[in-house]
């Protein structure tokens, strides 16, 4: 059982690593690539002739989740390539 547990732990420490490294590149996507996320979490959620599948639905909103927390780093020049250490700091 703790074996299983700690297994766990490690995935879900990747899952975070991973949410953050897709967060800090959408806040620096450009807006033709965050609108097409925006599309993409639109594609899967609302697929004409197919039932909605619940784990789909919350992929969809997890999607839109991320998008919304790379907003709150996003600003112009990160955009256009500077980093955000020197936009903090600057």
């Amino acid at each position: 059982m703790f074996r299983y547990l700690c297994v766990a732990l490690l995935v879900r420490i990747q899952l975070i690593a991973l949410e953050n490294l897709v967060i800090a590149l959408l806040a620096a996507a450009t807006d033709h690539q965050h609108t097409f996320a925006i599309d993409m979490a639109d594609f899967i959620s609302l697929r004409p002739g197919y039932t909605p599948h619940p784990l789909t639905l919350g992929a969809a909103e997890a999607m839109r989740s991320l998008l919304e927390r790379a907003d709150q780093f996003s600003t112009p020049d990160l955009r256009f390539g500077e980093s955000i250490m020197a936009i903090k700091d600057g």
